[in-house]
């Protein structure tokens, strides 16, 4: 799935196939023999069910050529529709190799907002973000990790996870996995027109 470059790239046809060994008691999931050939991602992480789209989101944290995909990248999001049997890449990072410090680089946790747009933990190099989609797509910068438990001169932030919101969709939950902070966030929220 590295290949894909473009967002809003979709496949047709899409099946989920049944994994023989799903945990992998004698071969690694990717290395067992399937019926159908199968497509494989890099760094698949975060997932959600969409309720209100009843679509699954998941993540390829990134990709790099030298760990086996053909091309690199930042991260993606992709969305899987199980009525019309679709998959369509959402968001993607597009890796720069000369850049220390990407503007946005491997999501990982993901989350849906109530009123629309993808809610993704940054758990990438230099800066930590909580990433936010509008509803077409653009990314945005939501909060940024300040947490150091690093040193001032040789900072390290801890990972940002589980991103998700309220049953009310008022308030939105995030943590810091090192050392062990969760974060409560009250609207107002956008509401969808």
């Amino acid at each position: 799935m590295s290949t894909v470059q473009e967002a809003g790239t979709i496949f047709h046809g899409v099946q989920w196939v049944k994994v023989p060994d799903p945990l992998a008691t004698t071969e690694s999931v990717r290395a067992q023999d399937y019926a159908k050939p199968i497509t494989g991602g890099y760094k698949l992480e975060g997932c959600w069910w969409g309720t209100r789209d009843r679509c699954v989101y998941f993540v390829s944290s990134f990709a790099r050529t030298e760990l086996g995909p053909k091309i690199d990248h930042d991260g993606q999001v992709w969305r899987y529709d199980p009525r019309k049997h679709t998959l369509r890449l959402e968001v993607i990072f597009k890796h720069d190799p000369a850049s220390d410090n990407p503007e946005y680089d491997a999501p990982d946790n993901i989350t849906m907002s109530p009123y629309g747009g993808l809610m993704m933990c940054e758990d990438g190099i230099g800066d930590q973000h909580i990433l936010g989609t509008t509803e077409d797509g653009k990314v945005f910068k939501f909060a940024k990790n300040t947490v150091n438990i690093g040193t001032p001169e040789e900072p390290e932030y801890g990972e940002l996870a589980g991103a998700g919101f309220s049953a009310d969709g008022r308030t939105m939950f995030f943590n810091v996995y090192n050392p062990g902070i969760t974060y409560a966030i009250t609207g107002p929220w956008r509401r969808r027109r």
